[in-house]
């Protein structure tokens, strides 16, 4: 299985399913977060009540984007785990994360001498 790292959490390929990698590290993504089982979105007090992994150190979520006209696109080829302590937010029928990319500036790297 392929997992594609964030800052925030990591989003694995479901088997049999492909992702271009390349494109959805053009978009601005983010998770839709689950809740657990039984709990309503307006009872919702802590981060305890929503779906946790087994090792409760990750909240499961649904990959999705939105679209030029506004659109939400939720992609079920991912599987998503959200870091516990990413920046949780609230639209009027969703908890969600804004998935963040990797990035990398070269000029902060240290010259190792062997």
């Amino acid at each position: 299985m392929e997992t594609i790292n964030f800052e925030n959490g990591l989003a694995t390929l479901k088997e049999g399913c492909q992702v271009n990698v390349s494109a959805l590290r053009q978009q601005q993504v983010f998770a839709k977060l689950m809740l657990s089982k039984g709990m309503k979105f307006n009872d919702v007090a802590s981060r305890e009540d929503f779906l946790l992994s087994a090792e409760k150190k990750h909240i499961r979520a649904e990959l999705f984007w939105i679209s030029p006209n506004g659109v939400i696109i939720v992609d079920e080829r991912l599987f998503v785990n959200v870091n516990k302590d990413a920046i949780i937010k609230k639209a009027s029928n969703m908890y969600y994360v804004e998935l963040i990319h990797p990035t990398f500036d070269p000029d902060e790297g240290e010259v190792v001498d062997f």
